[in-house]
């Protein structure tokens, strides 16, 4: 399937939003997508290479394969080693991973980033330091950039992580460690909104 069709309405829709200039395509996103403009950007990178069909696809075949791995290490956060394998393993043979490494679409960038901000958020709770705040902080703005899916995950994390302050287990200074840079470094999609 990878090999034989070739590009879709849909995927010639995201490559139409990223021709022109950087203006014209940030003016696209506002006006038509309503989506954050990471991918958009990597799109548009991505076709100073070619507009092959197979070379057009080839991010979102990574990003499937890259997002079985980050799965397996959320996984292994909270479980043993034939539990990440085995969940892993389900995820590389599901449709929806099979089916999204095919098309020059979002999706699998999209579970590859939000995946990313799951293992984050798993290895923050579980460790406590500095840097799996600073990688939480830059995976969540990561994944705000790239799909407002997100959006409704780092609306579980939040929660998650509020409820045992208003239960007096926990500091708040640590909630704002985290959440305060991250809506600083989100901020600007607010200027993206019509």
């Amino acid at each position: 399937h990878f090999m034989r069709v070739d590009i879709w309405q849909d995927e010639a829709n995201e490559i139409l939003i990223c021709e022109g200039s950087w203006n014209q395509t940030l003016a696209r996103i506002r006006r038509s997508e309503m989506r954050p403009p990471l991918r958009y950007f990597l799109l548009k990178f991505w076709l100073n290479g070619g507009r092959d069909t197979h070379y057009l696809r080839l991010p979102s075949l990574f990003f499937s394969v890259a997002a079985v791995g980050v799965f397996y290490f959320v996984v292994r956060e909270r479980f043993d080693e034939p539990e990440a394998r085995m969940a892993a393993l389900v995820l590389a043979c599901s449709s929806f991973a099979i089916s999204s490494a095919h098309f020059c679409r979002s999706y699998s960038m999209d579970l590859f980033v939000t995946l990313l901000a799951v293992h984050a958020f798993l290895s923050k709770e579980r460790r406590n330091t500095v840097l799996c705040e600073l990688y939480f902080v830059a995976s969540c703005t990561l994944a705000a950039y790239t799909t407002y899916f997100f959006d409704f995950v780092l609306l579980l994390f939040v929660l998650s992580d509020a409820l045992p302050i208003f239960k007096g287990r926990e500091k708040f200074a640590r909630f704002v460690r985290s959440y305060v840079p991250l809506g600083l470094l989100t901020s600007p999609l607010a200027l993206l909104a019509p």
